[in-house]
């Protein structure tokens, strides 16, 4: 049903589109408008289909073609600023036409009265964008933080559970580096995850069996490769 219901917004928006553009070449090139000044009048139009492409290319992207939900949601406003930026383009590209065919409309008139109107749609726009990278990226590193914070809660645990009074302070030291290291996961870092998970879990079994030379031995271990881990974190940025 969500497939059929993008199609469908693919298709409007294309036909919608069509006809925005159909419509803007026939009143440039059918109705019999004098042109007082070419150059303004066909800026003007110029203007009108970049736009135009602009937002038919923007609601596609962010509202038809992104597959993510959330990132659907913040795409509204930069479709929203597009249909204003594109509203006030036609409303200012007919102004001009009229304009035109009575008085000449100083060529650079035109041209600033354009770029306020693609600038500023452009800026806000681009805002939307940046707002939208930053949203995804702070959701990515935040799930990217699962396995990390899932091993601190785990030694931590373990510190409070061991009997073994002679590798207390190593433990300690153990969950002091692991405070300390990097939390985002990254692709580098994945296999040695893996290997921690399951030095961890030897720590566990050592440690409620109460075996000082297993735990010592599988502190070491842990640390070995928490700190190879951390190398490879920095290198995977």
């Amino acid at each position: 049903m969500k497939k059929n219901n993008s199609k469908s917004g693919i298709v409007s928006t294309i036909v919608i589109s069509i006809i925005l553009l159909a419509l803007l070449n026939v009143a440039t090139f059918a109705i019999p408008f004098n042109k007082v000044d070419l150059a303004a009048h066909f800026t003007a139009y110029g203007c009108a289909e970049f736009v135009i492409i602009a937002e038919m290319i923007l609601v596609l992207s962010e509202l038809f073609l992104e597959e993510n939900p959330n990132q659907k949601v913040l795409g509204l406003p930069i479709v929203y600023f597009g249909f204003f930026t594109d509203f006030i383009q036609l409303l200012v590209t007919v102004i001009f036409f009229v304009t035109n065919a009575f008085v000449v409309v100083p060529f650079w008139i035109v041209i600033v009265v354009e770029c306020l109107v693609i600038g500023f749609g452009s800026i806000q726009i681009a805002k939307g964008f940046f707002f939208k990278e930053r949203n995804r990226e702070y959701h990515e590193n935040r799930a990217n933080t699962k396995f990390m914070d899932e091993f601190r809660a785990r030694l931590k645990a373990l510190s409070k559970i061991n009997k073994i009074e002679s590798v207390q302070k190593t433990l300690e030291d153990l969950l002091d580096i692991a405070l300390g290291s990097d939390p985002v996961t990254n692709e580098k870092t994945v296999d040695s995850e893996s290997e921690l998970l399951s030095l961890l879990q030897e720590l566990d079994e050592s440690i409620k069996d109460g075996s000082e030379a297993g735990a010592r031995a599988a502190i070491g271990k842990t640390k070995n490769a928490l700190l190879e881990r951390n190398v490879l974190c920095k290198a995977g940025k």
